[in-house]
């Protein structure tokens, strides 16, 4: 009887660290960079029909400096609003950037008629290269 016991208390603490190294994983991910600083994991977040901005996914994203051009690519299919290549065109007006932890800064890119937020670290190299786009453009 003790031996179940411990057996059962074993396999629940076993699964327990599992889940919080999976989920230790999924949210490391986010922040991730090349050198470069080119080729990133970031948050995107669009905006449905309605005017009210979508769920943060988290998407693979590569940026070209030189055509201010990011490419987002996000995983599964319920993604497909901020899937594609944008412009990087600036930053959000404040109004749009509320509830964002101070360690993070957004971005606004824009395909046609389609806008879309990145959010990236502060003290990241996609945060540089994303300043010097936006603030090459200006």
């Amino acid at each position: 009887m003790v031996d179940a016991v411990i057996n059962v208390i074993s396999i629940v603490a076993f699964v327990g660290v599992l889940v919080c190294l999976m989920r230790q994983s999924r949210r490391s991910l986010v922040g991730w960079h090349s050198p470069d600083g080119c080729d990133f994991v970031a948050a995107a977040r669009g905006v449905d029909d309605s005017g009210t901005p979508t769920k943060w996914k988290v998407v693979r994203a590569h940026l070209d400096p030189s055509t201010k051009k990011i490419s987002l690519l996000p995983r599964g299919a319920r993604s497909s609003d901020v899937r594609g290549t944008f412009d990087v065109v600036g930053r959000p007006h404040d109004s749009m950037t509320k509830g964002l932890h101070a360690r993070h800064a957004a971005f606004v890119v824009r395909n046609g008629d389609r806008d879309v937020m990145v959010r990236v670290e502060r003290a990241s190299v996609p945060f540089d290269k994303l300043n010097a786009v936006v603030d090459a453009g200006q």
